[in-house]
């Protein structure tokens, strides 16, 4: 089953736009299906059609896409009447009205399992991809974390462990959290991961620690990756003690609007593999945050400068643009 949407935009064509329209689909795992432009001198617009196996993805491609103020139709399932899982199709000529283009409340099946074999795939080059983001996010969570000699701090989504080893080695009791088997296992194999608990556990569900266990949580580049941020953040609460706080960092979502999503190409197939992130705006992130019972103490958004984009050339496009969003949340 296929899931399609529109774009229209009026002559005259413009190759550079579409090439930049189908990166940001193909970034989603979509592919332009067909193309349709009017004769000169006739009337209409130019249409692209864009095709995709996933209706989650195809859902967030089209707000992306929405984002950017493109003219965007569906998606919808072309051959049928109802989407996965009965989730009815639409199709809306107002772009205006996004009320019947609400993501399903849950994905289509198999898609957080496909993330949790998408970081699998990743695991082994991870710290070795050369990814600005997680050198621009550096700096700024040890600083928002500050002094976490003796407290006990726990790690949502710790990956291969990039902060889970430098709080122990400040002297704290880490519990680091991560769905990703292979994540967790190129975490262990580090120096000074001897003294981590690690446990593997989806933060879709709720947490398996008693409330009040912790002084500190921090979660970096995790919640891009999580279809509902409500219950996330509830978690992280409850399990802070009073007086405790949590630092968050997230992809900025201005980088979903530049067609960037986490990625990654597997070298042992030479495959592009996207394991699925949903795109929640900043003001979803912030509220879902002081609904769970925080409160700001800090909310920062950063973009790379010259010198970060000499470190690492990827970063280079974006100078200026917004990458990262941090933010410190008071218990």
């Amino acid at each position: 089953m296929s899931y399609m949407f529109e774009i229209y935009y009026r002559p005259p064509a413009d190759p550079l736009k579409e090439s930049t329209l189908a990166e940001c689909v193909s970034s989603f795992g979509g592919r332009l299906d067909d193309r349709e432009a009017p004769g000169v001198g006739e009337p209409g617009g130019v249409c692209l059609t864009f095709e995709f196996e996933d209706w989650g993805r195809a859902q967030a491609a089209a707000e992306a896409l929405r984002q950017l103020g493109e003219h965007v139709e569906g998606p919808a399932d072309y051959g049928a009447n109802s989407g996965p899982e009965g989730v009815e199709s639409h199709v809306t000529s107002d772009v205006t009205d996004r009320s019947s283009l609400q993501a399903p409340s849950v994905p289509s099946p198999g898609q957080d399992s496909s993330a949790r074999e998408g970081y699998d795939r990743w695991s082994p080059i991870y710290d070795h991809d050369a990814n600005p983001l997680l050198a621009l996010e550096g700096p700024h969570m040890r600083e928002l974390v500050g002094d976490v000699s003796g407290l006990a701090v726990l790690d949502l989504g710790c990956g291969t462990g990039r902060h889970s080893l430098w709080l122990a080695a400040s002297g704290a009791e880490v519990t680091a959290v991560d769905f990703s088997e292979g994540m967790l296992a190129e975490a262990r194999r580090k120096p000074g991961a001897q003294g981590i608990r690690f446990v593997v556990h989806d933060l879709h569900e709720g947490l398996p620690f008693a409330a009040g266990t912790f002084d500190r949580v921090v979660s970096g580049l995790v919640v891009e990756h999580l279809r509902d941020l409500g219950p996330f953040f509830r978690e992280m609460r409850r399990v802070l003690r009073p007086g405790g706080h949590a630092v968050v960092s997230a992809m900025h979502p201005a980088m979903m609007l530049r067609g960037s999503v986490a990625r990654f190409t597997d070298p042992a197939t030479n495959e592009r593999v996207v394991p699925g992130s949903y795109p929640h705006q900043l003001g979803d992130v912030i509220m879902a945050a002081v609904g769970a019972g925080f409160r700001l103490g800090h909310v920062g958004e950063h973009a790379p400068d010259a010198v970060l984009a000499a470190r690492f050339p990827r970063a280079e496009k974006y100078v200026g643009w917004p990458m990262l969003v941090m933010m410190r949340l008071l218990a």
